[in-house]
């Protein structure tokens, strides 16, 4: 009768992992001793799809009875379809009958590595995943960036573009600033500088009310009555404008319409100007106009342009088929008595040549006629000293008569000053030709008023400074015949 054998326990140890086309020592240990025992041997390699390969040694495995393990080396093989790890197991089977009667004792001692995957581990990281690469990177900016651009290029196009067709009203903007200190007040002056203080939407700077400019750091609201001119201001009666600008265009033909060539009327909001037609002997047959006609209508249409500019009213001149318009005018100031007629108009400049003889043979003065105007030209020689406006004691007399040849004449009278184009250079009390002129002008006017008594409100005074030469002033006496005072009268 046979003994049956002893069952061990087998244990297999081995490094790991293993590499692919290498050998491997492993021992397998068997967990007691006392009979010899035989064990079969085998390798099975398991691929990424499960395959197996058995993998049979040449010899088996015979433990002696005192012998607890055995070393063995084994070529490690991959059966080569696919790259990367494998699973090496070692198999251990009886040898009692068929060798493949059981699996008593198997265990995993390594992972094969392909030769070709080295470098790839090498390469991966400490959870051993390989790096992913990362996408090529593109070239230039990307599509939406390039559209931004544009856009933010085209608005700052578009607002550049409504800036330049902005247009900023000065006078609106001043109405506005100006409505915004009355509602806040005036500023006060403060030498020094206070840190702002949030107590108040209004800047401390500032009066709650209207208040007069003062550099006391109190300034007190400024107190206004309701019944006296703010209320006459409101609700008084204005002058009628179109009135006005009729008596504008009266005033401007006064001579005209004394000696009745002229008739002013209003007619349907427009101001009419009639200009009288001369006497049937002065009109020749191809029936055009003589030359005193001529001369009178261009007077009065020159007289007329020049006050249409300042009115608003649209002037229109015509002319008559009436010799003399005083019987038919419609003015109620119109007279027979308050006018000269036309004999006394023509003769007016030879009445003022003959009372001024004596001035006009000693060079003194001129006297002629420009347009409608008479123009007295008085020399400043003899007459003030050089730049002062105070007038010599010999040149009184010769302005008294002047005076009074020109205070009987209807109109104004308009006094102008004139001088060369040398600057004033010491002087303490002129800074320039046009305040010389304007005294000399109004020293004139002043001497009128006081020794003559005119009415002041008759007399004009005008400085022109070197603006209006008649002569050159390159010359000595070129620049004498500049500095001269001419009194303007209607002709």
């Amino acid at each position: 009768m046979t003994t049956p054998e002893t069952e061990y326990d087998y244990t297999i140890s081995a490094p790991s992992p293993v590499e692919e086309g290498g050998q491997v020592e492993f021992t397998v240990t068997r967990s007691g001793s006392g009979s010899a025992s035989t064990v079969y041997l085998a390798t099975q390699q398991l691929t990424a799809k499960y395959d197996s390969d058995y993998i049979p040694l040449s010899e088996t495995l015979v433990f002696e009875a005192n012998e607890t393990e055995k070393t063995v080396k084994v070529d490690t093989v991959s059966d080569g379809e696919d790259e990367g790890e494998e699973s090496f197991y070692l198999n251990l089977y009886k040898t009692l009958g068929d060798k493949e009667s059981g699996n008593f004792a198997a265990q995993a001692i390594g992972d094969i590595v392909d030769a070709a995957s080295e470098e790839e581990d090498s390469s991966e990281g400490d959870d051993g995943a390989p790096e992913e690469d990362c996408p090529p990177c593109n070239k230039g900016s990307p599509p939406w960036m390039a559209t931004f651009a544009d856009m933010a290029t085209l608005l700052m196009a578009f607002f550049v573009l409504i800036l330049s067709f902005s247009d900023t009203e000065v006078r609106k903007f001043e109405q506005i600033n100006g409505s915004i200190q009355n509602a806040f007040g005036i500023k006060k002056i403060r030498p020094t500088i206070q840190i702002p203080r949030g107590r108040s939407l209004l800047v401390e700077d500032y009066s709650p009310a209207l208040a007069q400019r003062t550099v006391i750091n109190d300034p007190n609201q400024a107190p206004i009555n309701p019944t006296a001119a703010n209320l006459i201001r409101r609700t008084g009666e204005q002058e009628n404008k179109f009135e006005r600008e009729l008596e504008i265009v009266r005033e401007a033909l006064y001579s005209q319409i004394q000696s009745g060539v002229v008739q002013v009327e209003a007619v349907n909001d427009q101001i009419s100007v009639e200009v009288a037609s001369m006497v049937q002997e002065q009109v020749s047959e191809a029936g055009q106009y003589s030359d005193d006609q001529s001369e009178a209508i261009l007077a009065v249409a020159s007289v007329l342009a020049e006050t249409q500019a300042t009115v608003a009213s649209e002037i229109y001149m015509s002319i008559s088929e009436s010799p003399n318009l005083l019987a038919s005018s419609s003015d109620p100031n119109v007279g027979e008595g308050e006018y000269y007629n036309n004999a006394d108009r023509r003769s007016r400049i030879e009445d003022l040549r003959v009372e001024l003889a004596s001035q006009i043979e000693a060079g003194s003065l001129t006297v002629e006629k420009q347009g409608d105007l008479i123009v007295i030209s008085i020399a400043s020689q003899g007459s003030f000293e050089s730049g002062s406006a105070e007038l010599e004691q010999q040149f009184l007399s010769n302005l008294s008569d002047i005076g009074s040849a020109v205070s009987s004449a209807p109109g104004n009278i308009r006094i102008e000053g004139h001088t060369d184009n040398v600057p004033i250079v010491w002087s303490d009390r002129f800074e320039s030709n046009w305040e010389l002129s304007a005294a000399r002008a109004a020293s004139v006017a002043a001497f009128f008023e006081s020794s003559l008594t005119i009415d002041p409100t008759r007399i004009e005074v005008a400085g022109f400074g070197e603006t209006v030469p008649i002569d050159s002033n390159d010359t000595a006496l070129g620049r004498s015949n500049n500095r001269r005072i001419e009194i303007k009268i209607p002709d």
